[in-house]
């Protein structure tokens, strides 16, 4: 049986929300015992002023903590770089804007007692407690789940990765994520376990107060690269359902998606942009990590300091 006493790394991607992370950081700091470790990874485009790395730092005293900085804003690029710097073997990502309601901890590890099992779903309320959102499954396995909040083992992590090729505001990052772990294992869900998302309109994605025609774009591209990822026919069968999520996420309503103006100012560009993309990874969805030179680690706290 796997205990809380168990090694696991807490990874934090960040942006531009340094008003949510000091709210969400506390709590997670009393989830980690003498083993486990919290990553953050900072990529917030005002360099962090000093006086936010010193109250960060004093808040972080006591806790194997390390607080990377980077100025190149991804969420992919984060969750693969903090996999890869995890020390230990079960890595939780978890968003900067959370409130933790449960000890997720110990909700989640004990699945990985089960040795098929790849990663764990987790659940949320989203802004309000009457709004719960809990992962889909089928046949015991995770149809989506949410960056977060989540949990995986490293090795996964490291083997299949966030997609990278993804743009900004990374929509289809979480349902690609899970489709592509379920064929390297298995993504179970935990229905019992529950953070409040608070999702504030700024900061992270930027992509639940506003979407501009360069957010719809995107999305668009994100789709197309997660389709032609898939193999044949599950490329082709799955089209629809695409189809009918962009549909569903495009606020203006469908009129807009039949406009001559919209296929010539989004839907084309965004396709062009796509094949552009798939082709320049040479049709291999990638898993990267920041390199040496785009990531700095600010401070480093630890437990018997």
């Amino acid at each position: 049986m796997i205990s809380k006493e168990e090694f696991f790394t807490i990874v934090i991607p960040t942006f531009n929300r340094f008003n949510e992370l000091v709210i969400s950081l506390p709590q997670f700091l009393k989830l980690v015992s003498n083993n486990s470790e919290i990553i953050v990874i900072d990529q917030s485009n005002d360099g962090l002023p000093q006086d936010n790395i010193v109250f960060l730092k004093s808040m972080c005293s006591g806790a194997n903590v390390r607080y990377y900085l980077s100025e190149k804003p991804s969420l992919p690029l984060s969750i693969n770089t903090g996999a890869h710097l995890a020390k230990n073997d079960i890595v939780f990502i978890l968003d900067d804007d959370l409130d933790i309601i449960d000890d997720i901890i110990i909700k989640h590890l004990p699945y990985y007692s089960d040795l098929s099992v790849s990663a764990v779903a987790g659940s949320y309320y989203a802004g309000n407690y009457s709004s719960p959102w809990v992962p889909t499954e089928i046949s015991g396995r995770a149809k989506t789940l949410a960056s977060a909040h989540m949990s995986a083992r490293k090795e996964v992590l490291l083997s299949i990765g966030a997609a990278t090729w993804l743009k900004k505001p990374f929509t289809t990052i979480d349902w690609e994520l899970a489709e592509s772990i379920n064929e390297f294992g298995k993504v179970v869900v935990a229905k019992d376990c529950f953070v409040f998302h608070r999702a504030p309109s700024v900061g992270g994605c930027a992509n639940q107060g506003f979407r501009s025609v360069e957010w719809y774009k995107n999305t668009i591209h994100n789709h197309y690269l997660w389709l032609r990822n898939r193999r044949f026919p599950l490329s082709l069968l799955k089209l629809p359902k695409h189809i009918f999520t962009i549909i569903k996420y495009n606020i203006p309503g469908l009129g807009s998606l039949i406009s001559f103006e919209f296929w010539k100012e989004v839907i084309i560009p965004a396709v062009r942009s796509g094949r552009n993309t798939y082709k320049k990874y040479n049709k291999i969805r990638p898993s990267e990590i920041f390199e040496d030179r785009e990531i700095k680690l600010l401070f480093e706290t630890k437990k018997f300091d």
